[in-house]
C-alpha cells in the first residue's frame, strides 16, 4: 500500500513502489486521504493519478487508486485500509526539511509505531522537482553497522537486484559499507592487528551472505571517526541511487530517533534514504 498526499517529497517513494512492486509482481493500492478540499491539490492530484497511472500500464502493474474523505486521524485510515487489503508492504514518503514538517508530521511516525506489517519510509534529498520522476536505481548502499549486515535491509535489495528483467532498474548493484571508527588520537590510515582482524571478519560476513542471497554483495570498508558521517560522505562520493537502512525498533514517537544513526543518516545523505520499520 501507497498512501500519498501529493507533495513532491513523495516521488521517490511512488518510484521505489513501483520497483517493487515490479520485482514482486505484486499490486499496489494507492490511497489519498482527502483532509481540505482545495482545488489546486486536487488538479495536482489528478495530474499525479494521471502519471501513476500511465507508468503502471507501462509496467504491466496494477494499481488501485483510492480516495477517501479524513473522517478520523490519517494513521487510522492508513492503518485500517492496509488490515482490510490485507497489504504486506506499507511505502510512505518523506521530507526532510525541518523537525516539525519531516515525516509529514506524525502520520508516518504513528503508522510506523503502530502497524503490524514492515513500513518502508523512503526521505527524499530533493526539493526542487514536482510531484512525480522515473529514476533508474542501480546502485544501492546498505550500511555494515555494530550488529552486522541488516537482514531486512539486505533481503528487500537482494530481490531487487534479482530482478533481472526490471525495466524500471536492470543491473543493480548492492554495495555494503562497514565504517572502522578511530579515535582522535589515531591517523585515519592507521594500519594495526585490531583493524587487519576487524576488515577480515567483515570480508567473510560479506562473502557469507552473497552465498545465502545469490546476489554479489560489493564490500566497501572506511576508515573515519563518526559512522554516520562517514557513511553520508560515503553517498556524495560515490554517487548512490539508494541507502537502505532499518530502525533496531519501532519508534515510540519520532522523537525516539533523534540522534541514532539511523536519523543521522536520514537526514544528511546525499541520495534518497529508505528505512524500513519491521
Amino acid at each position: 500500500m501507497l498512501p500519498i498526499k501529493g507533495f513532491p517529497a513523495e516521488g521517490d517513494a511512488i518510484t521505489l513502489a513501483f520497483f517493487l512492486a515490479e520485482c514482486a509482481n505484486s499490486k499496489i493500492h494507492i490511497l489519498h486521504v482527502e483532509e481540505e478540499e482545495k482545488e489546486e491539490e486536487e488538479q495536482l492530484l489528478a495530474d499525479l493519478y494521471e502519471e501513476i497511472s500511465s507508468y503502471a500500464e507501462e509496467l504491466k502493474i496494477m494499481v488501485d487508486l483510492e480516495t477517501v474523505e479524513g473522517d478520523s486521524e490519517t494513521a487510522d485510515i492508513i492503518l485500517r485500509k492496509a488490515l482490510e487489503i490485507q497489504a504486506d508492504l506499507i511505502v510512505m514518503g518523506a521530507q526532510r526539511l525541518k523537525l516539525t514538517r519531516e515525516l509529514f508530521g506524525t502520520d508516518s511516525t504513528e503508522v510506523a509505531r503502530r502497524a503490524e506489517i514492515p513500513v518502508f519510509i523512503v526521505f527524499t534529498p530533493f526539493e526542487d522537482w514536482t510531484a512525480y520522476r522515473r529514476v533508474k536505481i542501480r546502485r544501492i548502499l546498505i550500511p555494515y553497522r555494530s550488529t552486522g549486515i541488516d537482514a531486512a535491509a539486505l533481503k528487500l535489495t537482494s530481490a531487487m537486484a534479482s530482478c533481472a528483467y526490471s525495466i524500471t532498474s536492470p543491473s543493480v548493484e548492492i554495495h555494503i559499507a562497514h565504517v572502522i571508527e578511530l579515535p582522535d588520537i589515531l591517523p585515519l590510515d592507521a594500519s594495526s592487528p585490531e583493524i587487519k582482524q576487524e576488515e577480515k571478519e567483515f570480508l567473510k560476513d560479506v562473502g557469507d551472505h552473497t552465498c545465502l542471497v545469490g546476489e554479489p554483495l560489493i564490500p566497501r570498508i572506511i576508515v573515519g571517526r563518526d559512522f554516520s558521517k562517514s557513511i553520508v560522505e560515503f553517498t556524495k562520493k560515490l554517487n548512490f541511487d539508494l541507502l537502505v537502512v532499518s530502525a533496531k525498533h519501532r519508534p515510540s514517537g519520532f522523537g525516539g530517533l533523534l540522534g541514532s544513526d539511523v536519523y543521522n543518516v536520514a537526514k544528511r545523505a546525499y541520495c534518497t534514504t529508505a528505512v524500513i520499520f519491521r
